[in-house]
Order: C-alpha cells, then structure tokens, then sequence
C-alpha cells in the first residue's frame, strides 16, 4: 500500500532540493483522505519525476506548478495530476508523445523515453494517463491508479 500523497511530497521536495525545481511557484491541492494505491514506490517516485522534469522543461522562465490528488468520479481510482504554465504540446505531436524516442527537446537534451515509461509503470499498475494541453496555456497530465482495496 503507498499513501501517494506521501510520495507526491517526498519526491516533489527532493527535485526542489536538487535545484530541478527551484524556479517554480509550486502549489499542493492534496485529497485529504486515507485512500491508498497498491504500488512500488520506486517506480511511483519515477512517475512522479519524469512528469515534474518534463513540466519543468516546458517552463524554461519559470512557471507555475499545481500538484493535485483526488478521488475519480466513481471513487474507484486515485488521480494524481501535474499542470504546468508551460508551452504546451501541439495537437499534431499528441499522438507522438508515448512513443519511445520521440523528444521536441534539441538534440542531448532528452532522450524521448520519460512519458513512454510513465506510461509503462502506471499500465503496470493496472491505472492509464490522459494529456490535455493548449499551446501558450500549458499542460495538465492526469494519472488513474486503482484504490487498494484492504
């Protein structure tokens, strides 16, 4: 069992410490409750880092960063959402994102394998990730994991 809250916190701070994080304006919307998600919390920790470097790559000035947990509609799943202020994804590379190698950053800035393993750890842990974006508005990605039924 992983309080994903706990995780959230414990890696954002560590990015922060790192100095990954430093320029941002970083703001927690935490569900309070006791739910949690059955999971590795290395792998989570992962998921969770891969989507904060990305969000700080799109705010290269700085930025706003929401970090939010809640429950799904159905009560059913945990939703860990990034939103960034940063340049968005345009609608054409949408498609493109999960695919492994596929990177907008210049060359030996990234290696295009981040959002292809988020994608791989949370299918690991039976949930899915949905992207929305808008050019010049920022991104917002939302990732579902299933509640640990005790």
């Amino acid at each position: 069992p992983l309080d994903l809250n706990s995780v959230l916190r414990d890696t954002t701070e560590t990015l922060i410490l790192s100095g990954i994080l430093k320029r941002f304006k970083i703001e927690y919307n935490l569900h309070n409750s006791t739910n949690y998600i059955m999971g590795d919390r290395n792998l989570m920790e992962q998921v969770i880092r891969n989507l904060e470097i990305n969000a700080s790559h799109a705010m290269p000035d700085g930025g706003n960063l929401l970090l939010t947990t809640k429950l799904s509609a159905d009560d059913k799943h945990l939703e860990l959402i990034v939103r960034d202020t940063g340049m968005g994804i345009a609608e054409d590379i949408k498609s493109k994102i999960f695919q492994p190698f596929y990177t907008t950053k210049a060359e030996g800035q990234g290696t295009g394998l981040g959002l292809p393993i988020v994608k791989d750890i949370v299918e690991q842990h039976n949930g899915s990730v949905v992207i929305e974006s808008k050019i010049g508005t920022g991104t917002a990605v939302t990732v579902s994991i299933p509640v640990a039924n005790f």
